[in-house]
């Protein structure tokens, strides 16, 4: 069966923007929290004392959305172009 390459891409591109904002929300609410939490799933002191410095600005999350999405299309029109060409 083949897949449309670009429909496949636009769909898997939108769900990691869902994604990456509802993550996004969740560290923009409880940044403390969720800082002391990553440090002590990295082996690590809590990262706590960063707070002051980590911001989660409007153009942060546009940044990091825009290359997420970018990078989530190329690699999925890629993958299913390769999927497709094996059948």
């Amino acid at each position: 069966m083949n897949l449309h390459a670009q429909k496949f891409s636009q769909a898997a591109a939108a769900a990691a923007a869902i994604g990456y904002t509802f993550c996004a929300l969740v560290v923009y609410f409880n940044i403390g929290q969720r800082l002391g939490a990553m440090g002590g799933m990295l082996g690590q002191t809590p990262l706590g004392g960063m707070m002051p410095v980590l911001q989660l600005t409007p153009m942060h999350y546009f940044m990091g959305l825009l290359g997420l999405v970018v990078y989530v299309y190329v690699l999925t029109f890629i993958a299913i172009t390769l999927y497709n060409k094996s059948l």
